[in-house]
Formats: structure tokens, sequence, C-alpha cells
């Protein structure tokens, strides 16, 4: 079962452990998606907070993330894919 977009319940983390597709290279990349899948949906200002990274280099990220089809946005909110 993804927990994509929204939390695991305590029985879910316990048998998925959290994944980063093999395909991201950056660690950047790899942060900002494993953020999005472990603690759900957010907007740039909650990334930059919960990641502690500059928005100019988060949205670099999140653009390239979105275009390689790892990440949706709906408005200003950011999911995985």
């Amino acid at each position: 079962m993804s927990t994509r977009g929204r939390l695991a319940t305590p029985a879910e983390s316990e048998t998925e452990p959290p994944t980063v597709p093999a395909d991201l290279n950056s660690a950047q990349a790899k942060l900002v998606y494993h953020s999005l899948d472990a603690a759900g949906p957010g907007d740039a200002d909650d990334l930059a907070r919960r990641l502690n990274l500059k928005k100019m280099s988060l949205f670099s990220v999140l653009d390239s993330l979105q275009k390689a089809g790892f990440v949706e946005r709906d408005g200003s909110q950011y999911c995985c894919a």
C-alpha cells in the first residue's frame, strides 16, 4: 500500500520502509522527495522550513522532480506522483 501524499499509519511504517526512486541522483532531490513521501504534501515555504533549504534551490529541485514525473504540483502544493 502506498503512503504517497499522506502520513503512514504505524502498521504501514513498520512494514514499508521509505523508498526513494533509484533514478534520483542528486542528494537534494532525494531529500525533497523523501520529505514529501514521509511528511506529505506541502508548498515551497513548508518544504523550505522542513528541509532548511533556500527557496531558490528548492524550486530548481522541485522543477526537476516534476519534469521527471516524481512530483506533482496542484496550485502551490507539491506531492509525490
